[in-house]
């Protein structure tokens, strides 16, 4: 992971922001310095797509705090999608390696956390029955600590994958 700087007040206008705002920088091996007026997520910090695919998945699945449950509902089977394209991702990866290394490759651990992992999320109930809600309440009113138990829920399905 690329190493971040932050330059509390520029000196001059650059490309992101102008003179006495701040901003970060970092730069990888052999390429360019980058630059953003906010933090840089982890996605931005790697070079390797794969890293950068699943942090974005993982911050996607923790800005779900945002949502409503109708929202979170719909957007559940997308990044279960998503996570299963990953792995394909992977299976296709591990298939280019040649076959005497293929058994060993630290693909196939990453190819059986992200089918886990796909599992584990697919399984996860963010459905909520309205007949057990009290009276006057529907799924829009469902209370912030109730999606977040979700999103929690969501988030204790990722085995974690280096």
């Amino acid at each position: 992971m690329a190493r971040v700087h932050h330059v509390k007040k520029a000196r001059k206008d650059n490309a992101v922001v102008k003179k006495g705002e701040s901003y970060y920088w970092w730069e990888f091996r052999n390429s360019g310095k980058k630059m953003s007026a906010t933090k840089p997520t982890r996605s931005q910090l790697t070079q390797s797509a794969f890293k950068q695919t699943y942090y974005g998945l993982q911050d996607r699945i923790e800005g779900m705090r945002k949502l409503t449950l109708t929202e979170l509902e719909n957007e559940h089977p997308a990044i279960v999608s998503e996570i299963d394209n990953l792995a394909e991702e992977a299976q296709e990866s591990l298939e280019n390696v040649p076959e005497s290394m293929q058994e060993s490759h630290m693909l196939n651990g990453r190819i059986e956390s992200l089918e886990e992992w796909g599992s584990g999320f697919e399984n996860v109930d963010v459905e909520v029955d309205t007949k057990e809600l009290e009276p006057g309440l529907d799924g829009e009113d469902l209370s912030q600590e109730e999606v977040n138990r979700i999103v929690d829920e969501l988030i204790d399905s990722d085995p974690g994958i280096e």
